[in-house]
């Protein structure tokens, strides 16, 4: 009597069985093998439910699950996963599956009580059923699988890593002195790279959702002309913020002022302290701006090959000041220009005032070190005339 105890279903059979026939029932067995390394497509759901599909013994009938890749269908519009179940539990196949099914929804593959494997609609996997009995497993093939080399062509070539599951997805670049990762840190809704292999540990680079990049390190730009580029020429403010422990500071493009501006907080346009035109370079109001020497005793150069002048300015009422300070604090000197002229100080007391009608006003003697120089007055008929004082204190003339 022939048997059917093989994972493809044919009839095996018994010795000295079959006489005259045996070469039709041979025939038909290479014939169902030759489908093994086929295809085949199978309708499995009839209606909006579970299924289950039990392959039958040889015979001229087509068995789906002979093929080596399956299309599985659906007459019926499915509303949720399906799950199709494939018998007997002691068969032993691998299979590709693709899952064309009506209703946009996955499809469950089951042997047994073992394992399953769900796959997305539109999507093909393979699998083997371990034909393990009542606790038959389908389990994926290519979980884990290693290769040399891969190359994905087409016209729009795409990887796909992941199901759309609550689960980290990542490619681990396995070095020999260091590993290093890029994958999606679910838990974050973050896409990184880092070191290691374990997400969201040692991350170098992080972009969430807002494709706001987050960098965990220095930046090394390197080349001939290494250049940083922030904005795309859209009428947009863009800025780099520096955001520190107490205070936070700014350097950003106020679009709209066509301006650079140094400041306070983060907020471009407030809080301003330099501001950069075209045209000048002006600092705002409350803020001072504090020229220090460098370690080479080097002060502070303003050169041009045109004329150029020095201006301090107040838009109020108060005084415009230029302050000169030493080390010592307590000796300061400084020009003050204000309404009533320019005033001249020294350790913080007013030394001499020039009118701004030309007159000079000081309380403080004038001393003259060299006994060749003095006073010049003009007389009334335009000569000038120095004031000489003799060893003896006497007063003379000269004209100059």
């Amino acid at each position: 009597m022939a048997t059917y105890t093989n994972n493809l279903k044919l009839k095996e059979i018994t010795s000295g069985s079959e006489s005259g026939s045996w070469g039709d029932s041979t025939n038909t067995n290479l014939d169902l093998i030759a489908e093994s390394f086929g295809y085949a497509s199978y309708d499995a759901f009839g209606s909006d439910a579970d299924a289950t599909k039990t392959v039958q013994n040889s015979g001229a009938t087509q068995e789906f699950t002979r093929g080596i890749y399956v299309k599985i269908t659906s007459t019926a519009t499915l509303s949720a996963t399906r799950t199709l179940t494939i018998a007997p539990n002691d068969i032993s196949r691998v299979l590709f599956i693709l899952n064309s099914t009506t209703g946009s929804q996955s499809i469950t593959i089951k042997q047994g009580s073992g394992a399953t494997i769900t796959i997305a609609n539109g999507a093909t996997k393979c699998v083997y059923l371990d034909g393990a009995g009542s606790g038959a497993a389908v389990v994926e093939v290519f979980n884990s699988f290693e290769f040399a080399s891969s190359k994905i062509t087409g016209t729009t070539p795409t990887l796909t890593i992941g199901d759309g599951d609550q689960e980290d997805a990542k490619i681990v670049f396995d070095g020999n002195a260091q590993d290093f990762h890029v994958g999606l840190d679910d838990s974050a809704d973050d896409l990184v790279i880092g070191k290691g292999s374990a997400l969201g540990t040692t991350t170098a680079i992080g972009i969430d959702e807002n494709l706001l990049a987050t960098f965990h390190g220095g930046i090394t730009m390197v080349g001939t002309t290494p250049t940083l580029t922030i904005g795309d020429a859209g009428a947009e403010d863009t800025k780099i913020v520096f955001d520190g422990n107490a205070q936070d500071f700014y350097m950003g493009l106020d679009d709209s002022a066509d301006t650079l501006i140094l400041g306070t907080g983060s907020t471009v346009g407030s809080n301003g302290r330099l501001n950069i035109s075209s045209s000048q370079v002006e600092l705002t109001d409350g803020s001072n701006l504090v020229l220090i020497k460098d370690s080479d005793g080097n002060g502070v150069k303003v050169k041009s090959d045109d004329a150029i002048q020095l201006v301090v300015e107040r838009t109020s009422n108060s005084p415009a000041v230029i302050a000169f300070s030493t080390d010592e604090i307590t000796k300061t000197a400084k020009i003050e220009a204000s309404s009533t002229g320019m005033k001249f100080y020294t350790n913080s007391a007013s030394r001499m005032l020039i009118k701004h009608a030309g007159d000079i006003e000081t309380d403080q003697d004038l001393k003259f070190t060299d006994d060749a120089k003095g006073p010049i007055i003009k007389s009334a008929n335009g000569t000038y005339y120095r004031l000489i004082v003799s060893n003896l204190g006497a007063l003379s003339t000269e004209s100059v």
